[in-house]
């Protein structure tokens, strides 16, 4: 399952609460990139890099990387809002794609 890439953090987290904790989590960072809070969005990224299971998938984890750390640099550089929403907007819409054919 593709949301097997995000570590489970206890052994009784089952898919549903795996694939519910990716989208809630994207759509508090969607929120704390809008109300520019900066350095609350930093955290819920760097906490969803260091989820990320590189064994599971080498190649979507890279290709997350490089997404996650474009968004911090534009967040540091101060000039992000748009784009750093429109890029997190649409990697909701994926996972939420994605989940709905992994059910």
């Amino acid at each position: 399952m593709i949301s097997n890439v995000y570590q489970r953090r206890s052994s009784g987290y089952s898919e549903i609460a795996a694939r519910t904790a990716i989208l809630a989590t994207y759509e508090r960072l969607v929120e704390a990139v809008k109300d520019e809070q900066r350095t609350e969005a930093v955290e819920i990224i760097n906490g969803m890099r260091c989820s990320m299971d590189m064994s599971k998938n080498p190649a979507f984890v890279l290709g997350m990387e490089r997404i996650y750390r474009h968004c911090i640099v534009l967040i540091q550089e101060g000039n992000y809002k748009s784009e750093v929403v429109r890029v997190l907007e649409h990697l909701k819409s994926v996972w939420e794609l994605a989940l709905s054919k992994n059910k």
